[in-house]
């Protein structure tokens, strides 16, 4: 047997070699080869069902799958571990895996009942790929099998808790499970002591803290919420039975949980009054949002029993209570006939006792915005001077002032720089007054539309992130000022020194990879060494896949968080690993890196024949956004409106996604490249895909969505085209108004002026790079339609191209001299766009332009401030500014580190312009080597 084996493994090693390279032709010489000698295997027979499955002949697929499923449905059962996951793959790829999949573990286990590892197998399987259905009968035959193991009863019901809640099932089946899990987890309460003197039997009852966890979330899932709070505060589970005193403060949490799941205000007030009267809770905020939340929810009147829970002590020796005086304001600000004299003691009793805090500000952020003008600034000044974090409270508080004017916004950008001057002389900088410097300016610049108060902005924060690097709040507002700017390889040099983990490149990774494609997809380089070599500072393309690529990391880690969590009994951690896992998988952010990354390819010099990503977006799934922008400074209602204003573009999720999906397809469709059964299987595609658009992105609500004005003509063009294609696949004459609306949209963006009035920006970058996305779509369907004129095409094609047939249109079609018209039109838009970024990039080189923008920057002394039209009272404010932030720049390195720093900007500038003259070679790379007729066009 063993040598029979051996033998098997030794055959089946070359076919192995040549899957793992995707060479399915020479697998199945391998197949056909050590078939004809007798190989028998199950991993021989699954291996080569998978490889013909994966072959180009539709004949060939047939039979793969005739014989996949006939080794799924084979007595007896294949048990083979490694034929079984052969044999999941090939009916992934046929699109079968979720009807036949489990199916085979479910026979391999009914022929072997009593084999541990098997089910054991099957189950790690299953948990893998979140097929809860599956696990839960895998957890069953465990049960089965081995009766005696206690834990196989809890995993069972775990695993029915989770297929009740999974989304993508019915709700009839759902509710079944979820009504299972709930009944198998009461049975398993019913064993617990009812007092501690009672012993704690180690059978099927719940012992540890976590199975309360457990039996917690399922009671609040399937709308028991009252009993859970009923068993955790009765003897059985409570945090003094013998039970719950095991985790205490884990039990609080489920018991606040449970509370804010009831809405029961009496529950909820006897719970919070024992707890505030502990040391431990009694500046908990878990507590005080609880009754925050069902204080409203409450039928009648509370306010005697919060004037009672407010009425404990606020101090624990001699600290204040940072909740209790948070809660005293809240009333106070909330009443009808609020008045700030009244909330003013308790900003000040706070601020004495968390000055220095991080969280003080913003705790106090919601009450003071319901301040007057005159409040704030009576309660500013009564902080200023006492120390610099009350100077910077301050600060922070007159920026609260509702729709400040210019003269406002001046004053708090000098105040800033003043204090951060002030800070230096003390030795301790305050890096938050840079920041807020330069959002009062960015917000000011908006306003009147100047471009010299978003550079001034801009060195402010550079003179700071050069001190101190490490200040986040900082840089991640430079790399937003830089991206905004157009100067792309600064925000891309300065992102990539930040520290990223794994999981946040799909919570802040948006920051800078947002239409990178269509902003700077090319290489940062860098001269470095002796040698004169370049060294790459920042690839796009190696982001976006190192983003796609850390995802798949932390999904696979949240699969073995699972698995181990099983085995350790960690039920709540296994519950918070499939949340975040299920959020992930369903992750706006993943589809639109992975459309990043096509459009990347194509923008580059990389073969996007051999570099064919798939973008994972199912019909069925609706995706959720969890792109976080918490980490970015706000102090005010204005700074959001900051954030908004430097984003490139509003941002893209379902919609973009949809749109650009939609032009993806197209694209793969009009490749002249393909078996007519692939492009069949294309056009399908195509059209799911225009029904998800239509969906998303409704014509007259385009100005409302995700799409940037040039996205939108791109989008609509392919529209246009879309239809164009189906009129002739379905042999009807063309759609003239669909030719004339993409004439149209040609016409329009060649009557815009490509250049720029004075200095680059990210919105100039990405009508170019559009255009150019246009441009290829115009030559890619004007090169398909062409081939409709040559009869042979295909014929000729597949006997040049080694079975690869070119696909023929069919139907009428364009007349040539339309088609040279609209290739034509393309053509110029292509030289309208290289030409202006020929033209901006020597417009950098002239003599004087360091020197204009020095003079934006810093104008000298005496002379007029290039901020735009201030007048008004605003002059005196802005001459004042102009002072302090020379004192500011001499401060920090002088005229002759903002040289450098403009010196760098230009730098930037050309960088962005020769990106964009190397994109174009890539692409006039691209269309000379389309064939045509069998030929490459020169």
């Amino acid at each position: 047997m063993a040598d029979g084996s051996s033998v098997a493994e030794r055959r089946i090693r070359p076919i192995q070699d040549a899957v793992a390279s995707e060479n399915w032709k020479q697998a199945l010489k391998e197949c056909e080869k050590w078939q004809k000698k007798g190989e028998k295997s199950d991993k021989f027979l699954a291996l080569k069902a998978y490889v013909l499955v994966n072959q180009a002949d539709r004949s060939q697929i047939d039979r793969g799958q005739s014989e996949t499923l006939g080794l799924c449905s084979r007595t007896p059962a294949v048990t083979d571990f490694d034929a079984i996951h052969t044999l999941q793959d090939a009916l992934r790829d046929l699109s079968l895996e979720t009807q036949e999949g489990n199916k085979l573990w479910e026979r391999a286990a009914a022929a072997k009942s009593g084999d541990k590892t098997l089910l054991m197998t099957w189950l790690d399987s299953c948990l893998e790929d979140s097929q809860w259905q599956s696990a839960q009968k895998a957890a069953m035959a465990l049960r089965k099998a081995f009766p005696n193991d206690r834990n196989y009863d809890f995993w069972n019901i775990l695993l029915c808790f989770l297929v009740h809640q999974d989304k993508s099932l019915g709700d009839k089946e759902r509710t079944l499970f979820g009504t299972l899990a709930y009944r198998l987890v009461s049975k398993a309460v019913e064993g617990v002591p009812k007092s501690t003197e009672q012993v704690l039997s180690p059978g099927k009852a719940v012992t540890a803290p976590e199975e309360i966890a457990l039996l917690v979330q399922i009671y609040l899932a399937t709308g028991h919420a009252n009993e859970a709070v009923n068993l955790l505060t009765g003897p059985s589970l409570s945090v003094e039975s013998t039970v719950g005193g095991q985790d205490p403060a884990l039990v609080v949490s489920l018991l606040l949980q449970a509370l804010g799941t009831t809405k029961d205000w009496p529950k909820t007030f006897e719970v919070c009054k024992r707890l505030l009267h502990s040391s431990n809770y009694k500046d908990d905020d878990r507590v005080w949002r609880l009754i925050k939340q069902n204080e409203e929810c409450a039928k009648g009147s509370t306010d005697d029993q919060v004037g009672e829970l407010l009425a404990i002590p606020a101090t624990d020796g001699e600290k204040p209570s940072r909740c209790l005086l948070l809660k005293r304001l809240e009333q106070v600000t909330e009443k009808a006939d609020f008045s700030p004299d009244e909330a003013l003691p308790i900003y000040k009793e706070f601020f004495a006792a968390f000055a220095n805090r991080s969280f003080a500000f913003s705790d106090l952020r919601p009450a003071l915005e319901r301040l007057d003008k005159q409040s704030l600034q009576t309660l500013a000044s009564s902080f200023n001077s006492s120390s610099l974090a009350a100077e910077l409270f301050a600060l922070k508080t007159s920026r609260l002032c509702p729709s400040p004017d210019t003269k406002d916004l001046f004053a708090h950008a000098t105040g800033a720089l003043r204090l951060y001057d002030t800070s230096l002389d003390a030795g301790t900088p305050v890096l938050e007054a840079p920041v807020l410097a330069a959002l009062s300016l960015i917000q000011l610049s908006f306003s009147i539309s100047s471009r010299a108060l978003l550079l001034k902005a801009t060195v402010i924060l550079e003179r700071c992130h050069s001190k101190h690097e490490d200040f986040f709040p900082a840089s991640v507002l430079l790399v937003s000022l830089y991206r905004h700017l157009g100067f792309l390889s600064l925000a891309l040099s300065t992102f990539s020194s930040l520290s990223v983990k794994n999981l946040q490149w799909e919570t802040v990774g948006h920051l800078c990879l947002t239409r990178i494609s269509t902003l700077h997809p090319h290489l940062l380089e860098d001269v470095a060494g002796h040698n004169g070599k370049k060294k790459i500072l920042f690839s796009p393309l190696q982001a976006v896949e190192s983003t796609l690529q850390n995802v798949d990391k932390v999904i696979a880690g949240l699969a073995d968080s699972v698995k181990r969590g099983l085995r350790e009994g960690s039920y709540s951690n296994i519950l918070d690993a499939v949340d975040t896992k299920t959020q992930i998988d369903k992750s706006e952010w993943n589809v639109v890196c992975g459309l990043e990354e096509r459009k990347l390819l194509r923008m580059t010099a990389v073969d996007l024949a051999n570099s064919h990503p798939k973008v994972q977006w199912r019909q069925d799934v609706e995706l959720n956004d969890l792109r976080d922008t918490s980490y970015l400074p706000h102090y005010s209602n204005g700074d959001e409106k900051v954030w908004t204003m430097l984003r490139c573009g509003p941002d893209p999720g379902a919609g973009w996604a949809a749109a650009m999906l939609l032009f993806e397809r197209l694209l793969d469709y009009l490749d002249p490249v393909g078996e007519k059964e692939v492009k069949e299987r294309e056009w399908a595609a195509l059209e799911e895909e225009q029904q998800r658009a239509s969906k998303h992105l409704l014509n007259d609500e385009l100005n409302e969505g995700q799409l940037t004005g040039p996205e939108e003509d791109l989008y609509r063009s392919v529209l246009h085209v879309v239809d164009l294609v189906r009129s002739s696949k379905d042999g009807k004459n063309h759609d003239e108004d669909a030719l004339a609306a993409v004439e149209k949209t040609l016409a329009e963006w060649l009557k815009e002026k490509h250049d720029v009035e004075h200095s680059g920006s990210w919105r100039h970058l990405h009508h170019w790079y559009v255009g150019y996305e246009l441009s290829h779509l115009v030559h890619a369907f004007t090169t398909w339609a062409a081939r409709a004129t040559l009869p042979s095409a295909a014929g000729d094609a597949k006997g040049k191209r080694k079975g690869k047939a070119v696909v023929q249109n069919v139907g009428n079609p364009i007349p040539e001299d339309k088609l040279a018209q609209l290739e034509q039109l393309g053509v110029k838009l292509r030289d309208g766009i290289r030409g202006a970024a020929q033209q901006a990039k020597a417009s950098l080189v002239e003599g004087g332009a360091l020197g204009r923008i020095m003079e934006m920057v810093l104008p000298a002394e005496g002379e007029a401030a290039e901020s735009g039209d201030i007048g008004g009272e605003g002059e005196r404010e802005e001459k004042e500014f102009s002072q302090v932030l020379r004192q500011y720049i001499d401060a920090t390195g002088g005229d002759g580190a903002a040289e450098v720093s403009v010196g760098k900007w230009l730098e930037s500038e050309e960088d962005a312009y020769t990106g964009v003259l190397a994109s174009d070679r890539v692409l006039g790379e691209r269309f000379a080597a389309r064939p045509v007729d069998g030929q490459s066009r020169k």
